[in-house]
């Protein structure tokens, strides 16, 4: 005597491949999910290294100068005096296009791998004299406030890093 057959095998198996496919799905989304937050954290890196790498461009600008350079206040000159650029860490980069020094390495060649070259700001802040001669402003040392910006690569991250540097001439 044969058992009808009522289907139950069939009703279970489907139901487990419904559940396996939400699972499947699932675990896709996420690796999507995770794998764009590699990407935006890879970008913020980038844009990261390459503000700091304008920083350190224009640090060694400030270094190289054999005797203390005139700041002044319009956007051709390397050192731009004090609050002559306002609040530099909130310019659009419309405002750093056309008041930002561009990043060059030794060779003079614009810094790879990010959307645009990162561009810096140097600000002489103030001249601090010597105790043992203080009407004499070279026996002291000048500050300056250096800030580099730099976009990511796919330049959707901005990074903007700040520094401030003492130079004795």
């Amino acid at each position: 005597m044969t058992h009808p057959q009522r289907g139950a095998a069939l009703i279970t198996a489907l139901l487990l491949l419904v559940v396996l496919t939400i699972l499947g799905v699932s675990v896709m989304q996420m690796s999507r999910v995770q794998e764009k937050m590699a990407g935006n954290t890879r970008d913020i890196n980038v844009g990261f290294e390459g503000a700091e790498g304008a920083l350190r461009n224009a640090e060694a600008l400030i270094g190289t100068q054999t005797s203390r350079p005139i700041a002044c206040p319009d956007a051709t000159c390397a050192f731009r005096a004090l609050n002559s650029v306002g609040d530099v860490a909130n310019q659009d980069k419309t405002w750093w296009t056309n008041n930002g020094q561009a990043f060059a390495d030794g060779s003079g060649k614009a810094l790879t791998g990010v959307a645009e070259n990162p561009r810096y700001v140097i600000e002489e802040i103030a001249i601090v004299s010597a105790i043992p001669d203080p009407t004499d402003p070279s026996s002291g040392r000048t500050f300056y406030q250096v800030t580099a910006r730099s976009s990511g690569a796919s330049g959707l991250s901005n990074t903007i890093v700040q520094s401030t540097y003492a130079r004795k001439y």
